[in-house]
């Protein structure tokens, strides 16, 4: 059962905007992500990023990919993932960030993160989150 509603749960999402996945709600798909995060198409309407993979993955993403995304609520990276161009921002508004082995130093925060309530950086080369006192 759980993976029939998982199925028409994705149908739904996908019919929000056939052929510009930047205008979904969520975003699960390798591809879809990777075309709206390299080219720099998210919108507000994106509040989900859910990137799970086998393998490592060298993803070539605008350093301000997320930069259009104010709604996103939930981002998870749930591989080993290497950002050569590395990464300017993330949504103040987000409220779930699970990031898995990542590659960066410190997050690239800009302002603030007031909505943080979950954090998961397991096994990544974090040194610091951010300057300063949040």
């Amino acid at each position: 059962m759980h993976d029939l509603l998982q199925e028409m749960g994705r149908n739904i999402v996908l019919h929000e905007s056939l052929n510009d996945a930047g205008k979904r709600s969520r975003l699960w798909c390798l591809k879809d992500i990777d075309q709206v995060l390299r080219n720099n198409k998210g919108t507000e309407s994106t509040q989900a990023v859910v990137l799970n993979l086998p393998e490592a993955f060298e993803a070539s993403w605008n350093p301000e990919a997320f930069a259009k995304m104010g709604n996103l609520k939930l981002l998870m990276i749930l591989n080993k993932l290497q950002l050569p161009l590395g990464l300017k921002c993330l949504p103040s508004g987000l409220k779930v960030l699970e990031w898995r082995e990542c590659p960066l130093e410190s997050l690239p925060v800009g302002d603030q993160l007031d909505e943080l309530v979950d954090l998961n950086m397991c096994d990544s080369k974090i040194k610091y989150l951010w300057r300063g006192t949040k």
